[in-house]
């Protein structure tokens, strides 16, 4: 046989043959509402059959630290034996501790701020930072940051001399 326009050939018939509603698809080729519900169905089924993550307390509050951490502004404690002779440096950890609820997290932050900084602008820049970081990393709904700013800190590079460096050295 010759094809023709409209003739038939001898080619079996093939899934471009059929209707678009036998496939289960409109002609937009998007999948019916049934087949999206059959999809979602199995994709959960898959999840739950693959076990259960569990993260401790304390993975949280390195997470929220080190989130911290990555705000210029933002630093923490360090040196020391049991706290004592700790000294704020802007390159270290803040301290951080969590109460997780379910899937939710409530983090409380000790941060030390570089002078001369807006307070308000370095925490809430901290508070979003950290937020956001660890929803990401560890797919738990932060409700809340607290955070307590324990010093200030000058910044060398800025305040090196000069009657505001010297204020500036009298906050440490």
């Amino acid at each position: 046989m010759t094809a023709t326009r409209g003739a038939a050939t001898d080619r079996p018939a093939t899934s471009k043959d059929r209707p678009q509603a036998a496939l289960g698809r409109t002609p937009s080729r998007l999948p019916t509402p049934a087949v999206q519900a059959a999809a979602v169905r199995r994709t959960a089924d898959e999840q739950s059959s693959r076990g259960r993550v569990t993260i401790a307390k304390v993975v949280i509050e390195k997470l929220a630290g080190q989130a911290a951490a990555e705000i210029r502004s933002a630093g923490g404690k360090s040196g020391g034996v049991l706290g004592l002779g700790a000294h704020s440096d802007l390159s270290a950890r803040p301290s951080a501790s969590v109460e997780l609820s379910g899937d939710s997290a409530d983090i409380a932050l000790s941060v030390a701020i570089a002078y001369p900084t807006s307070i308000r602008q370095a925490t809430q820049q901290v508070r979003e930072h950290v937020r956001d970081r660890v929803s990401t990393l560890s797919g738990l709904q932060v409700r809340r940051v607290d955070i307590e700013v324990v010093s200030l800190l000058a910044d060398d590079a800025t305040t090196a001399g000069g009657p505001v460096g010297r204020a500036q050295r009298a906050l440490r």
